[in-house]
């Protein structure tokens, strides 16, 4: 496991069955307890929450609620400040699965790996607070990786969700090892993280996530898994990955590009393939990706959000996005086109809202910088973005 800062004062190990017990050397009876400890369960799910809000509880309750029930759920609650502290305290004392560790702020990378060094089941199950897993999840899970050895990461067709709860489309993942390594080299997602079940010692081996990554952690990971055995993702929805204004920030997307970028680049040298790993969308090679190609990288993610976010009608989260978004491609001075982009985008967010007058203003702005888009917010505003290196051509439901 790689090396991470500790905070031994703010911390408490948790035993078997949630309560914490002394970090000090072990005496005798101690070393009993140990050794009657129940046998270690077939799965241990680990999460990592800061400030869960008002996710965390059904993130929580969904995996109490697993039809395969041997399992360990293994959360630490990296130095938040809100009422998660006293939720996930509460959810302990009330069930035995439940191991909280309270530690101090270090960064979702950190507390993963701290979860990960608890771990005592040989299959690891990934799960973020503001998700949701249906009960059959660890079930199907297990059964696919007892029946294929050489895979080490399982994931499966994920739900989007909006704030709300509201469906809004599938994710439309690859299936094969193939599928997904391919995806995953041109820097497009091909498997949702938290929904994600893993082999403990391979995780172990490969040294867990590297925690100087502030983002693209698990992509990384997902890169290196590929290097050592098979992954695969099930096709059946087992997971609602809930999509919001809150999630990532227009800075944060900016990061997770460029290291994203980075990651692939060191897996094409890992793997001999060197400078000639075609990186970008059009498969062009491009060592010296410039500002401009991450601009566009980022502003185009925050389209196919708001596009996929327009499905349920979660018009305060989709304006959200664009001021910020709009904020990002003015500071850079993005593409005339992009901005037009995100004008039209606003064009369709006010039609749908039935402020017909912000819609045609916004569609004049769009026309001022694309006029070949100039109706595209106004009638229909059905055009989406193409699948960018962030996203994946998900599948979206049509009204």
């Amino acid at each position: 496991m790689a090396e991470m800062e500790r905070h031994d004062a703010d911390r408490t190990t948790p035993s078997a069955g949630g309560a914490p017990i002394s970090s000090t050397s072990p005496s005798s009876a101690a070393i009993s307890a140990i050794s009657a400890a129940p046998a270690a369960p077939a799965v241990s799910a680990i999460m990592a929450v800061y400030n869960g809000g008002s996710y965390l509880e059904e993130a929580v309750r969904s995996i109490l609620a697993q039809s395969l029930t041997d399992f360990e759920f293994i959360i630490v609650d990296d130095g938040s400040t809100d009422g998660t502290t006293a939720l996930l305290d509460r959810f302990a004392r009330q069930d035995a699965r439940i191991r909280i560790v309270h530690a101090a702020h270090q960064g979702v990378s950190a507390a993963r790996n701290a979860a990960l060094a608890l771990v005592r089941a040989p299959l690891v199950a990934i799960m973020d607070a503001d998700d949701v897993c249906m009960p059959e999840r660890f079930a199907r899970q297990v059964e696919f990786l007892n029946a294929n050895p050489q895979c080490v990461a399982i994931g499966c067709e994920a739900m989007m969700i909006d704030p709300a709860g509201r469906e809004i489309g599938v994710k439309g993942h690859p299936l094969t090892h193939r599928e997904i390594d391919d995806r995953l080299m041109q820097v497009r997602e091909a498997m949702t993280h938290p929904a994600v079940m893993l082999r403990a010692e391979t995780v172990r081996r490969l040294g867990g996530y590297r925690s100087h990554l502030p983002v693209s952690e698990d992509y990384d990971l997902f890169l290196r898994l590929a290097e050592v055995g098979e992954l695969a993702n099930l096709p059946d929805v087992l997971f609602h990955y809930r999509l919001h204004a809150g999630s990532i920030s227009v800075a944060r997307m900016e990061s997770q590009v460029r290291l994203s970028i980075e990651c692939a680049r060191e897996a094409a040298k890992r793997r001999g393939l060197g400078d000639s790993h075609r990186l970008n969308r059009a498969g062009a090679v491009d060592p010296d990706l410039d500002a401009r190609v991450v601009t566009t990288m980022v502003i185009q993610g925050y389209l196919w959000r708001a596009y996929l976010l327009a499905e349920s009608g979660a018009f305060s989260a989709i304006h959200k996005l664009l001021d910020g978004a709009m904020d990002y491609a003015r500071a850079k001075q993005a593409p005339w086109q992009l901005i037009g982009d995100l004008h039209a985008a606003r064009a369709m967010v006010h039609r749908r809202e039935g402020n017909l007058t912000h819609s045609m203003v916004s569609s004049i702005k769009s026309l001022v910088h694309q006029p070949r888009r100039m109706l595209r917010g106004w009638r229909g505003g059905n055009s989406k973005p193409t699948a960018t290196l962030m996203g994946n051509g998900k599948t979206v439901r049509e009204n």
